[in-house]
């Protein structure tokens, strides 16, 4: 939590978001942890985080619950399961290396508004 306030407080036009297993079972109260998040990705997040790194408006991105320009939260419909974990996407590169959201436990992004 200390991380995204700093990185708000450097920059705050950065769009930080969480996932994991807190986010996605309580996704309302990630939210309220801090001023400093903006989305959280649920479940299968996947291709959620891949939406978001797209700079899609986040109203329509299935499996995301987020703030809107209020503050207020908002949940999304679920995102369907991924049955087949060869298609996943990939997301971001960090330093050279190609990462899906699967393969690293935590990253932090500049997300275009």
């Amino acid at each position: 939590m200390q991380g995204a306030e700093a990185i708000k407080a450097q920059k705050p036009d950065t769009k930080i978001g969480f996932v994991g297993a807190h986010a996605a079972v309580l996704p309302t109260e990630t939210l309220k942890a801090s001023p400093a998040i903006d989305w959280v990705g649920r479940k299968e997040f996947d291709y959620t985080c891949k939406e978001v790194s797209e700079g899609r408006d986040l109203s329509t991105i299935n499996g995301l619950s987020y703030k809107d320009k209020d503050g207020k939260i908002k949940h999304n419909a679920e995102r369907e399961l991924i049955h087949d974990m060869d298609v996943l996407p990939w997301v971001r590169t960090f330093t050279g290396a190609t990462w899906t959201s699967r393969n690293i436990s935590t990253a932090i992004c500049n997300i275009p508004t």
